[in-house]
């Protein structure tokens, strides 16, 4: 659940390259301070609590049987009708995007290719996965399910490579954007209510965010709450103003004790996601300079953008050059 682990590898080849694959789910399931030792109970069916991988049937079969729990929700029913609908554009099947693993995230690869006629001419593709922890116990997997799941529907990709890929836009869309961690979080809680009602009163961290006048799960509510950050306020401060960025950038930022932290570095989400933006930073940069070293190199051995003269492969290696310096120039002198 909650924004996942960032699993990205950088690949450099000259163009027709595939040169960064990365998690763009930038948290394994984030989870409650209180999640760990917490213990549902569906509707007093001991089966529920067993673990969800059943090791005398194959993975399929678990999955399948997650899905058909997952589509008894009515919540549920739309998140698999819609995931089902995202995963054909990919032409594939939910059986296809949906695996066991060692935590429940939704991992997104960036693929960036070149033209071998003309480097600046670039494409990006994206394929996303669904990954549930193979640990959990069957109610578990289905809430991480439904919470995955509205992750791959909803969430927008990054593109690590434009020029206005910001911090500040970077952080608001992990916590509050569309397909974000406040809306898996709230697709969750929706599904704990519909399927599991007799143990709802037992997540304090649902009812929490429960509008009192309409008796309603809140959105805004929920983004507060994962804005909370505790002890680490006044470390965070200093880390944005090093980006020109203040606390008015992030007006529901709060000192108040944080109820929800990323698993991947057990930090509030704000703090989290503020290191995984430097994270790809620095591998989009590196990425970046290998790229151009190589181009470099080639051009003293005569094999430098050959379909072009002198001139013309000089113009497209320093355009290249410049575009590197404004998106990297900043990152490296905070850093």
């Amino acid at each position: 659940m909650r924004y996942a682990t960032l699993s990205y590898l950088g690949y450099v080849f000259l163009f027709l390259m595939t040169d960064v694959a990365m998690g763009l789910n930038v948290f394994p399931t984030a989870y409650l301070k209180s999640r760990k030792p917490r213990v549902l109970f569906v509707q007093n069916n001991s089966v529920y609590r067993d673990s969800w991988m059943d090791i005398n049937r194959d993975a399929n079969y678990s999955i399948r049987e997650l899905l058909r729990i997952l589509s008894r929700s009515r919540v549920g029913a739309k998140t698999i009708r819609l995931a089902k609908k995202k995963a054909a554009q990919q032409g594939m099947t939910l059986l296809d995007i949906i695996f066991p693993g060692k935590s429940s995230i939704c991992d997104t690869t960036l693929v960036r290719k070149f033209s071998v006629a003309n480097p600046l001419d670039v494409v990006f593709e994206s394929h996303s996965k669904v990954f549930i922890n193979k640990e959990l116990s069957t109610v578990h997997a289905v809430l991480d399910l439904a919470h995955e799941l509205t992750h791959f529907i909803y969430r927008r990709p990054f593109n690590p490579y434009n020029e206005n890929f910001t911090v500040r836009d970077f952080i608001a869309s992990t916590i509050e954007g569309k397909g974000g961690e406040v809306a898996a979080y709230l697709a969750e809680c929706k599904v704990l209510y519909e399927l599991f009602p007799s143990e709802a009163d037992n997540r304090s961290n649902c009812s929490s965010i429960m509008d009192g006048r309409t008796g309603r799960l809140s959105k805004r509510k929920g983004v507060k709450a994962f804005y909370r950050i505790g002890d680490n306020f006044g470390s965070f401060i200093a880390k944005l103003n090093k980006y020109g960025l203040e606390v008015k950038d992030f007006p529901l930022l709060s000192s108040r004790p944080s109820s929800y932290v990323s698993s991947a570095y057990n930090l509030p989400y704000p703090v989290a996601a503020f290191i995984e933006y430097n994270s790809i930073k620095s591998k989009v940069c590196r990425n970046d300079k290998k790229r151009l070293q190589i181009m470099r190199e080639q051009s003293t051995s005569g094999r430098y953008l050959a379909s072009y003269n002198n001139d013309e492969a000089e113009k497209i290696y320093n355009t290249m050059k410049k575009s590197y310096w404004l998106r990297c120039r900043n990152y490296y002198s905070r850093n």
